[in-house]
């Protein structure tokens, strides 16, 4: 009965001991709250698991710096820069011209082109602009002319009273008329896209039988 009972109870003691060192093995790792410095301290150690940092999208740099050479800065080629429209320079009129019909004088499209080389009597230091609907004439020279005849591209012609000297006199096309008495063409409301271009202007001075080339200037507003 002896003998039983001690088998009994190392049987027991056997699978006990078993138990604990199974539950043992499949703890989870044991948290440190002491040194770890201090390899007599027996408490619990957690091993933080490093987190990998977020991958950052690469930025690309929009002004780049020149790079460096020693103390040599290489320049960079400079970027493509769209070409900025420019406005167009359409000086403001100081006067406007006074279309002039002596009396006794004749129609305008009676008047003949003075085409003889001996009434060309070279350029004169004038600009002409064009817009829609006038040319501006800016006299730059130091004389004023008075009774003049302003002929356009050799076909249409006006009378002008006065073209004073350091100012920009404007002449409305519409006063401009060919042979046929028909006037210059200029866009309207319903013809938008009527418009004839000044290549060839020139002032005529029937007083001294003389006529001078201007210097036109050409701009979008022409075509």
């Amino acid at each position: 009965m002896n003998y039983l009972a001690q088998r009994l109870l190392c049987l027991l003691l056997l699978v006990g001991l078993t138990v604990f060192t199974g539950c043992k093995s499949s703890a989870p790792a044991a948290e440190v709250t002491g040194d770890p410095g201090n390899p007599g301290d027996q408490s619990t150690q957690t091993t933080a698991i490093p987190t990998p940092e977020p991958e950052t999208a690469a930025v690309m740099d929009t002004n780049p710096q020149p790079p460096v050479e020693g103390n040599a800065v290489v320049a960079l080629p400079p970027a493509d820069v769209a070409a900025t429209p420019v406005p167009e320079d359409i000086p403001a009129a100081d006067v406007e011209a006074k279309v002039v019909e002596p009396v006794g004088a004749p129609p305008l499209w009676s008047l003949k082109y003075p085409d003889a080389k001996e009434q060309f009597a070279g350029d004169l230091d004038m600009t002409v602009i064009q817009d829609r609907k006038s040319i501006k004439i800016t006299n730059r020279t130091v004389k004023s002319f008075n009774n003049v005849q302003v002929w356009v591209n050799q076909r249409y012609v006006t009378r002008v009273d006065s073209i004073p000297a350091g100012k920009t006199t404007s002449v409305a096309l519409k006063s401009l008329m060919n042979q046929y008495g028909e006037k210059y063409p200029v866009p309207g409301l319903f013809r938008p896209d009527r418009s004839f271009p000044a290549l060839l202007v020139e002032l005529y001075e029937p007083d001294t039988n003389q006529r001078h080339r201007l210097i036109v200037q050409k701009t979008h507003s022409q075509f």
